[in-house]
């Protein structure tokens, strides 16, 4: 597996988006920036999150013809990659009980968006996606933004190579059986949070509680509309 890692010693909690905006020649948006923030407030988001997506520049991460409306709450296509809705990413990274120190699996790297909202929750990340194209951007911009504790990897599936169990387990893609794919990928006491694809081809976000060796819980976090798996597991 081809693993890129950010070699970075900055501590995340002073990532950089300014050096990120100049390096693409995007201006900075601090208002749209700021009422993204009230609507997520508005979703009672926990405001350590919020504070991570005031830190990060969304429009960095959007394509460029499309920077004017990246703060609305909609998921955008960026070329190889969805950058899914801020709603839906600020759901699942609340729904995780984060710690610091804690070791999340991300699977779907996509525009690195949401591993740069992690990065800045001092968590430490393994990121991996099927496209070598998406992986090298997110790391040039993780880089850029001086994050620290991420590492990114190319797979050819998703789960190619991954031997360990993490705290937490974040799937950015939908599947129907989130549980019997990821699940012996989180350790006891740990949780996975994935889009599920119901009967009705509707999906839901689902939080998943591990508990010695079996998911023992699971909470609907709502609605959601993100990637379907399809080829790459």
């Amino acid at each position: 597996m081809q693993v890129r890692r950010d070699e970075s010693t900055h501590n995340s909690a002073a990532l950089d988006p300014g050096s990120l905006l100049h390096s693409i020649g995007a201006p900075d948006l601090p208002l749209a920036r700021a009422l993204m923030c009230e609507r997520l407030r508005r979703h009672r988001i926990n405001e350590d999150v919020i504070c991570a997506f005031a830190l990060v520049p969304r429009h960095a991460f959007a394509p460029l013809h499309r920077w004017r409306v990246a703060y609305l709450d909609l998921s955008l296509w960026a070329g190889g990659a969805w950058l899914i809705a801020p709603s839906t990413v600020a759901r699942m990274v609340t729904a995780i009980n984060r710690e610091p120190g804690q070791r999340i699996l991300e699977l779907g790297t996509g525009t690195g968006f949401q591993t740069a909202l992690l990065a800045a929750l001092h968590t430490h990340v393994a990121s991996v996606d099927v496209s070598p194209g998406c992986v090298y951007l997110a790391a040039e911009r993780l880089k850029r933004l001086g994050a620290s504790h991420v590492t990114t990897a190319v797979a050819s599936r998703l789960l190619s190579g991954v031997t360990d169990s993490f705290d937490v387990v974040l799937s950015n893609v939908a599947t129907a059986c989130p549980v019997k794919l990821f699940g012996n990928h989180v350790r006891a006491g740990g949780v996975l949070v994935a889009p599920t694809i119901m009967a009705d081809s509707s999906q839901r976000l689902i939080k998943y509680a591990k508990a010695s060796n079996e998911i023992s819980d699971a909470v609907d976090l709502g609605p959601c509309c993100m990637p379907q798996a399809g080829d790459w597991l």
